[in-house]
């Protein structure tokens, strides 16, 4: 049975970009995309995850429309480097995106509003008794929205007229925000995203080293 696929791309979205600039003391690269409404919608398609079917009627699609199980709808990129005074030079990398769409909450309560994030166990909720309303596929958000704020320090030692020491000083996620690694879209065993860790991201971490140039 062959089955075509739809994809439709509903969106209005505005994205923001500016190239490197390279001066004598810095480079920058900034980059921004941002949607108002949605991302990529899917209908006909089950994510190209063949051990999984998530249909809830696999003859009527129509509930099946939905943001794609890897939707972002705001992501933001930051790069610079840049010469600072007595003699020091610096790097700053900013990244963030908003969380990723996922159908059930089984984590909810079962309690507040249908198809609110505390009453998703399933994508079927007792609205009242007799009444079951179906949410749609993907109509939560994950706990996996991301950011983090690195950077680097460094200064060189010239010794003679041949060697260089280079101190430097690197912080990664510099104010320790969670980051929670969510990428299921399906249950782990048969999940086939390319992620193989799951849970909390990295912590704040701070590295040293000592660079020896000749």
């Amino acid at each position: 049975m062959l089955l075509a696929s739809q994809v439709r791309v509903w969106s209005q979205a505005k994205c923001v970009a500016r190239s490197p600039q390279f001066a004598r003391e810095r480079a920058y690269l900034v980059s921004s995309f941002w949607t108002t409404t949605a991302g990529v919608c899917l209908k006909h398609s089950n994510e190209r995850d063949p051990f999984t079917f998530r249909y809830a009627n696999l003859f009527n699609l129509a509930g099946e429309y939905s943001y794609s199980d890897r939707d972002e709808k705001h992501k933001f990129n930051f790069y610079t480097v840049a010469n600072l005074p007595y003699g020091f030079d610096a790097n700053v990398r900013m990244q963030a995106h908003t969380a990723q769409p996922i159908t059930d909450n089984v984590s909810g309560t079962g309690t507040g509003a249908p198809c609110s994030a505390s009453n998703s166990s399933t994508r079927f909720v007792v609205a009242s008794p007799g009444v079951t309303v179906d949410c749609g596929r993907n109509h939560l958000r994950k706990d996996n929205a991301f950011f983090t704020f690195d950077w680097r320090l460094q200064r060189d030692f010239k010794l003679g007229e041949r060697f260089t020491l280079i101190p430097m000083v690197e912080m990664f996620n510099t104010f320790n925000n969670k980051n929670s690694i969510n990428s299921l879209s399906s249950p782990l065993l048969f999940d086939f995203n390319g992620f193989l860790r799951n849970g909390v991201g990295d912590p704040r971490e701070v590295q040293l080293a000592l660079r020896l140039a000749w």
